[in-house]
């Protein structure tokens, strides 16, 4: 896609509210705000959503970030359809007027201006649109090579995060399944029960120990597989070998 940048201009060493915009001068501020390439946004169409949200890396998604060039711009009379790309792909965007005056963060916009974007996403028939929350015109075009960079920390970090839960996930449902195996391996051991010709049932051992059926099959499939556990008169009495 050829636009003409030309005309971009650089004027502090910052992002800023377009004058005559909001009247919010903090830059906004979402704590689920995901930074994201519009590849990714374009990825995620294709998937299943959460509750109807798009779910990038695993995570809901509830508001994005964007940094990228103006491409096209129309002006309507209740709002304004832009489009952004970044370098990884474009995207279709609108933005509501702030208040009686009808200004918007975009008002004085041009093709070719560089702008962060944040916003939540649409999904309509499989394409994606961002409904613009604010946007800030970049100044300092090293913010587009931060934003990118920024992307790719908080995605590694958020995969670290989610493999290290699973990490801890097994390990918690391994000391779990060890834990159940002594309980029954003690119910089975006590005199009373070890004198039993048949040894104890499936739904006898469950009861004792307060398991669901699935748990309770794993428990006891795993002591048989150790040789601490047989069957005797079928495979629903079980005894305690030696």
């Amino acid at each position: 896609m050829d636009v003409d940048v030309s005309k971009a201009r650089s004027i502090l060493p910052e992002e800023r509210a377009l004058e005559g915009g909001t009247r919010r001068q903090s830059p906004f501020r979402e704590p689920n705000r995901m930074k994201v390439t519009i590849k990714m946004i374009r990825d995620a169409c294709g998937e299943s959503r959460d509750q109807g949200r798009l779910v990038i890396n695993e995570s809901q998604v509830f508001t994005v970030e964007l940094c990228g060039m103006l491409t096209r711009i129309e002006q309507h009379e209740r709002w304004m359809d832009y489009e952004i790309y970044d370098g990884t792909g474009s995207i279709r965007s609108r933005i509501w007027p702030r208040g009686e005056d009808g200004y918007t963060d975009m008002s004085g916009s041009r093709v070719g201006g560089y702008y962060t974007v944040n916003g939540t996403c649409t999904v309509i028939d499989g394409d994606a649109m961002i409904n613009t929350l604010i946007a800030r015109e970049v100044t300092n075009y090293n913010s587009v090579t931060e934003h990118m960079l920024s992307v790719i920390h908080e995605h590694l970090e958020l995969g670290h995060r989610l493999s290290s839960n699973r990490i801890v996930d097994r390990m918690g449902t391994k000391a779990q399944l060890d834990i159940d195996k002594e309980g029954v391996l003690m119910l089975l051991s006590s005199d009373e029960e070890r004198e039993k010709e048949d040894g104890l049932t499936e739904d006898y051992i469950r009861a004792k120990m307060g398991l669901d059926r699935d748990n309770m099959r794993k428990v006891l499939d795993g002591l048989i597989n150790e040789g601490l556990v047989y069957n005797t008169v079928d495979e629903y009495h079980y005894k305690m070998a030696g």
